[in-house]
């Protein structure tokens, strides 16, 4: 239990700062913050760079899951 609720803190803070990074970084650009936000959403979900292990966790901050939802149950509910 104490590592899925690890898992869910360190996946919802690196959500929230790669999103805030690619708003700012599409702002400087001139684009909409959104579009950034969604594209750095983009590179952390599971079929990109969210699968790949990490120190810690051997499948990856966001694994690819098998089922109804491509992501951890508590994530997708978050």
């Amino acid at each position: 239990m104490t590592h899925e609720v690890t898992r869910l803190l360190l996946q919802l803070g690196i959500i929230i700062l790669a999103a805030k990074a690619g708003g700012s970084a599409a702002k400087r650009l001139g684009l909409p913050a959104l579009l950034g936000e969604v594209v750095a959403g983009l590179f952390l979900g599971p079929y990109a760079l969210g699968g790949f292990p990490i120190p810690g966790f051997r499948d990856g901050l966001v694994p690819l899951m098998a089922g109804a939802f491509p992501i951890s149950l508590q994530l997708y509910g978050f």
